[in-house]
């Protein structure tokens, strides 16, 4: 039952399986001559490429039978300098990939934050939501990208927006141990007890991968160290269950029963 070990992975296994799909070598397009040229040029960072397709008159935002664009390859792969020259030629900034992914959420998952920045200051918006409900925000902070998580809560992301399972950035980046980035979403408003549709929270997935420390930072701003989920599971009782000695120390110290 515990989300820590199935359902958050499972989220993440979907964005896994949607980052592969964004990835994928360009072979199987259902667009023809200059257009499928671009998209492969944009996947491999051949700017010079580009610029030459894009003179001879390729549809900047063709798409793949994926939904692709060539301003989605270029920001999944991080290539600065393609994005911005598909962008000047009139790329679409918001445009989706058949289950919501933008070429925002795709840079902020792989943490290129030049690119990340390059699409905000072009119109990116930061709270579309893609697979499973997730945001920029979220994806950025479930992969520890510092950075990227500092510079779209700049630009007014969601501290609190909410996957389909009622998970936040919080939850995402506790789970995974990214201290950092629990900080930094905490200082900015992050709801410390929000609970997943089942009634967990930051705290138990915390607790539940044995993150000493993200478990202390929660507790600080105050994380309700007794919470249970629907089952009546409690954070002490997930670090009891897999062993996480440092944390259920913890846990009884700040008073967990």
């Amino acid at each position: 039952m515990v989300f820590g070990k199935a359902k958050l992975m499972n989220f993440k296994a979907r964005m896994v399986v949607l980052a592969i799909v964004i990835m994928a070598p360009c072979v199987t397009y259902a667009v023809a001559g200059l257009n499928e040229d671009l998209i492969s040029a944009a996947y491999y960072g051949d700017l010079s490429k580009v610029q030459r397709i894009l003179a001879k008159g390729a549809d900047v935002n063709a798409k793949t039978d994926h939904g692709r664009t060539a301003l989605m390859m270029a920001s999944a792969k991080g290539h600065l300098e393609v994005v911005r020259a598909l962008l000047a030629k009139g790329a679409e900034v918001n445009a989706k990939v058949h289950p919501g992914i933008t070429a925002l959420i795709a840079a902020s998952f792989y943490g290129h934050l030049e690119v990340v920045q390059e699409l905000l200051a072009k119109g990116a918006e930061v709270n579309t939501k893609g697979n499973q409900g997730g945001t920029a925000l979220t994806v950025a902070s479930m992969n520890g990208q510092l950075e990227v998580v500092q510079v779209l809560l700049a630009k007014g992301a969601d501290v609190n927006a909410k996957t389909d399972h009622d998970g936040t950035a919080l939850m995402m980046a506790s789970v995974k141990g990214h201290l950092e980035v629990v900080q930094v979403l905490l200082a900015k408003g992050a709801e410390v007890n929000a609970k997943m549709d089942d009634g967990e929270t930051a705290l138990m997935m915390a607790s539940v991968n044995g993150h000493l420390e993200v478990v202390r930072a929660l507790l600080a701003k105050g994380a309700d160290v007794n919470a249970k989920t629907d089952h009546g599971e409690t954070a002490l009782m997930m670090a009891s269950k897999y062993r996480r000695e440092e944390v259920r120390a913890l846990l009884i110290k700040e008073g967990a029963k």
